[in-house]
């Protein structure tokens, strides 16, 4: 798969002391109810029942405590871990423009964890340091791998068994942010995978560097 170090392109919008959901439409007008997001449309239930649906591009703030998270539009960095996908169809990852809600699933002093899922449901995640300004994605791909050489494929007549890997971009990733930490060596990334057990554990490594 072609590697993309491409940076997530965002505008955030930090979740604030209310603990009611609402939205705040380009105009100024505020809308409060109970929040749901599907396919970048944002509905608001009212007390009464009654649902109201927006466009994300018709908004300028979105607040939901009930998510911890933030709500982010931007470019995101798609990818897909369906063998059949990528395999059948030599599936690559490419840019989309979506929202987001992030959900805060590990908080520390010196990185926070986010996770969100786009529409195809495929899981997500970010990090941010205290001093950034936006979170980052942790990127990944995939690719798969047959148990023959390319050169013998034509000439054998049994299944040929196809394997997904992960291209770990995002190893790459950790260790630049985190290169400030010389406790944390390159064999505390080996073992990695892209779920969040294994971003809490390097995370919470990288939170003992003094």
């Amino acid at each position: 798969m072609r590697k993309c170090l491409t940076s997530l392109i965002i505008s955030s919008f930090f979740i604030t002391a209310n603990s009611q959901d609402f939205l705040v439409k380009n105009n100024g007008d505020t809308v409060k109810g109970t929040l749901s997001l599907h396919n970048n449309i944002f509905s608001i239930s009212s007390a009464a029942g009654a649902v109201t649906h927006y466009p994300a591009n018709s908004l300028s703030y979105v607040h939901s405590p009930r998510h911890k998270g933030l709500v982010l539009e931007g470019k995101l960095l798609v990818y897909t871990d369906n063998i059949e996908l990528v395999n059948k169809w030599n599936y690559n990852e490419n840019l989309r423009d979506t929202f987001l809600i992030l959900k805060e699933v590990y908080n520390t002093p010196k990185m926070l964890l986010y996770e969100a899922s786009d529409k195809d449901r495929a899981v997500y995640y970010f990090v941010k340091k205290p001093k950034d300004a936006k979170p980052l994605q942790m990127m990944v791909a995939y690719f798969t791998m047959t148990d023959a050489p390319r050169d013998q494929r034509l000439f054998r007549n049994e299944r040929i068994n196809s394997t997904l890997n992960q291209q770990k971009i995002y190893i790459d990733q950790l260790k630049g942010i985190m290169a400030d930490c010389t406790k944390i060596k390159p064999e505390d990334f080996v073992d990695m995978d892209y779920r969040n057990y294994s971003f809490k554990k390097i995370i919470k490594k990288y939170n003992k560097c003094n």
